[in-house]
């Protein structure tokens, strides 16, 4: 076998516990005909041993070879270490042994799964998971997970309810189950609330399965406030139960009771731990970690939420019936949900045997919380051509570079923030706004919830670089961040449902429906405050997700497509509503979201509508390709309303093959040679007098993406050398960064220079670059 043959994967254990057969998903990319359609894979452990795989092609070539594979595998750990195995092709892989792998069975209108640890029993016909669950042999609990929201009435409307949701298989195979059900929140006598989508993943081996509950505010008013939306699952753990609650996140601690106990954490930096009849038993200035586990005579279940003080209100409670976990906890004041708002929560049921203390409990949650992402040597994702943006990872090589590069994105490394708002600009918590940026237009930042606030929504497409980010340097908190900023995009930044509106433009299903919010107060504009003249209708203008279909590719989780999907169509019906959209920034981003969904799926209408903003661009050019459009005068040249509008056109090439696109991009960057650059070499901002200066990285060196491009195209030295001023500037910027304005927007400039740096590296450019190379110049 030679390594042509082998794909290496690591995963570094993030969460300070030993794992053995620890559950791994990850998608693999592969280069036009180097795996066929059906050709068997294999995992191999450091000892080169065969393990058991569930392999599924997620994507094609068009010659059927396989583009992205899908994979789920297991592997040990050892605390904060690292774990290879070895993705080998063309060699069968072994069958899961009894105990190792999932089973399931028909009865009636239940599925059956038994994982070898737990028993589950799922009810098809309602949203009733875990309608019976059993460990050893004995039953753990009986009646079903429930989602139930009670209104600003009292009224109660449960998932349960639904008798007409739908259930769905979404993944099946011997290492990993995925079901959901979905449908509409409803009281006793059928009246409809939130829309529900529920999921539940079961791993081979495991004695814990993942729970996500996503509602849908689908109501027409513009605000609808719940009381309270929750989970609760009843169980049967003998006598003698025993509580353990999660205390402070680092350094990790717990807090015990022999009564039933409520783990609360309504602020970021405050948390507290109340009795079932209202005593506080503790009270922190903290952050908790979020779990809480019940443990008798005979059993012990252990609920843990994923990123639970980041998303707060939360709460999560057990007692001698059941544990459960306030998705949005009763406060006293009603929680106020806009119109079209989606939230995902994800929480962890955990089965042991009642015995475990306190140092087991928290390596078990950590187990959960604190999942490792695998992943292939950086150059492999440069090598195979399906990551084109990409610029390998290069520490030896590139110290000053890779380090500064290592600073950007500042996950929640301290934990025990009291005042996440302590800056003008800055992460987001809380339920509607982690997984976000949040930007004061004032001197005294506002409350988050506060109609003032300001957010980024996701600018520039945060998840698409930091799952490269990740993908380059294997830091996990960037694929958290990643997976959160996703999320939130997915949820928040995502219309789920419109009305017509006559109060703004663009406000009605035909503009919004499945489209994204762009960057403004409260992520939703004029929803949250239609009476201000000022937060104005945030549809339409600012539309990214590429990152969603990265993660889609990455983990296989179709919902990522699936809203990738969404703003696709909503450009190809919007986009050129009133008149075709030409050359600048909006067609830029539109063809980038178009164009990596046309890639995954070809769509007519999609293709269409870029090609009618394709020739629109095509039209706008004079003389040798140049195009004078700017924002100051219709004569001025603008870098920006180039190179954005080049990012789209890449993309669009690269998912069709076009030569019309191919000749627009080439016929551009010769123009821009000629009129695009200062006689210093520094790219020009504008020929309007008062920019005619180099171009700011505000800009995020889009300039450098598109002089790569046209080099890969044709293969012509010239946009290489044109581009290395630029390259002197980014490595600059990036080795200080807070000198220059912009620090907050680092998605920005890191979209720009990866596939130049990469160019540049195999042309011995890069060391050369000031501030790139060694600490020291050489002797």
């Amino acid at each position: 076998m030679t390594n042509e043959d082998s794909i290496e994967l690591t995963a570094v254990e993030p969460g300070g516990t030993d794992r053995v057969g620890f559950p791994l998903t990850v998608g693999i990319p592969f280069a036009r005909g180097v795996l066929g359609p059906g050709e068997p894979v294999a995992i191999l452990d450091s000892g080169g041993a065969a393990r058991p795989v569930q392999a599924r092609p997620l994507e094609a070539h068009d010659d059927r070879s396989v583009r992205w594979l899908l994979l789920d595998y297991q592997s040990d750990f050892t605390a904060f270490a690292p774990s290879t195995c070895r993705l080998v092709i063309g060699r069968e892989s072994p069958e899961p042994t009894a105990g190792r792998r999932i089973e399931t069975r028909d009865h009636d209108e239940r599925l059956v799964m038994d994982n070898g640890v737990i028993e589950l029993e799922m009810d098809r016909a309602r949203c009733r998971p875990l309608l019976r669950l059993g460990r050893g042999g004995a039953t753990v609990g009986e009646g079903g997970l429930d989602f139930r929201l009670i209104d600003t009435e009292g009224r109660e409307f449960c998932a349960c309810h639904d008798s007409d949701c739908s259930f769905e298989i979404e993944e099946s195979g011997p290492m990993r189950w995925l079901v959901r059900w979905e449908g509409t929140h409803r009281s006793e006598d059928g009246q409809g609330h939130f829309d529900f989508l529920v999921r539940v993943t079961v791993y081979a081996g495991q004695p814990f399965v993942r729970v996500d509950h996503t509602f849908f505010n689908r109501l027409d008013p513009d605000i609808t406030s719940i009381g309270r939306l929750a989970a609760r699952l009843p169980f049967r753990l003998g006598s003698d139960l025993r509580y353990t609650v999660a205390d402070v996140y680092r350094r990790p601690t717990t807090f015990e009771t022999d009564e039933p106990a409520r783990l609360e954490q309504y602020a970021a930096g405050h948390f507290r731990i109340v009795a079932k009849d209202g005593r506080v038993l503790r009270e922190v200035r903290n952050n908790s970690m979020g779990w809480i586990s019940a443990g008798g005579s005979d059993q012990g279940v252990m609920l843990a939420g994923r990123n639970f003080w980041q998303n707060y209100p939360k709460a999560i409670a057990a007692d001698s019936d059941g544990i459960g976990c306030d998705l949005i906890p009763d406060r006293g004041d009603p929680f106020a949900i806009p119109r079209g708002m989606a939230r995902t929560h994800t929480f962890f049921l955990s089965f042991h045997d009642g015995t475990a203390d306190a140092t087991r409990l928290v390596d078990m949650a950590y187990s959960m919380q604190r999942w490792p992402m695998p992943a292939a040597p950086s150059a492999y994702y440069q090598q195979s051509g399906q990551l084109w943006d990409f610029f390998a990872y290069h520490p030896r090589s590139y110290p000053r570079l890779e380090s500064a590069l290592r600073k950007f994105y500042e996950s929640d490394s301290h934990h025990w923030l009291y005042e996440p708002r302590d800056k003008l600009a800055g992460k987001a918590y809380g339920l509607k706004h982690y997984g976000d940026y949040f930007q004061a237009r004032t001197n005294t930042p506002p409350e988050p919830d506060d109609p003032r606030a300001y957010y980024h929504n996701n600018e520039y497409d945060v998840p698409h670089v930091l799952a490269v980010m990740f993908l380059r340097s294997r830091e996990i908190v960037k694929w958290w961040g990643a997976e959160a900023h996703a999320l939130h995009m997915m949820d928040v930044d995502t219309c789920h449902h419109a009305v017509e509106d006559g109060r703004y433009d663009h406000s009605g299903p035909f503009w919004l429906r499945d489209g994204q919010y762009r960057h403004c107060y409260q992520h939703v504009g004029g929803i949250q405050t239609p009476e201000d003249p000022e937060h104005i209708s945030a549809g339409g203008s600012h539309t990214f997700g590429e990152g969603l279909v990265d993660l889609y590719h990455l983990t296989g989780d179709r919902r990522y497509f699936d809203v990738a999907r969404g703003y696709a169509r909503n450009l190809a019906r919007t986009i050129n509503h009133y008149e075709p959209v030409g050359v600048g920034r909006i067609a830029g981003w539109a063809l980038l979201v178009m164009g990596a969904v046309q890639m995954a799926e070809p769509d007519d209408d999609v293709a269409r509508e870029a090609n009618v903003m394709i020739d629109r661009i095509i039209s706008q050019q004079q003389g040798e390709g140049g195009i004078l459009e700017a924002n100051f005068h219709v004569r001025a040249f603008e870098d920006r309303k180039i190179h954005l509008c080049m990012r789209g056109l890449i993309k669009w090439h690269q998912a069709t093959n076009c030569d019309k696109t191919k000749k627009l991009i080439l016929d551009l960057m010769e123009a821009y040679l000629d009129m695009g650059l200062l006689d210093e070499g520094m790219p020009l901002y504008s020929t309007w007098p008062e920019h005619s200066k180099p171009t700011t990285p505000s800009q995020g060196f889009a300039n450098l993406e598109s002089l790569a491009y046209a080099y890969d195209l044709g293969g012509d030295r010239r946009f290489i050398d044109a581009g290395i001023p630029a390259l002197c500037d980014c490595v600059q910027w990036l080795n200080q960064p807070e000198t220059i304005k912009g620090f907050d927007h680092f998605e920005r400039v890191l979209r720009g220079p990866w596939r130049f740096m990469a160019i540049a590296h195999d042309l011995g450019l890069l060391a050369r670059v000031p501030g790139a190379g060694e600490w020291l110049l050489p002797t």
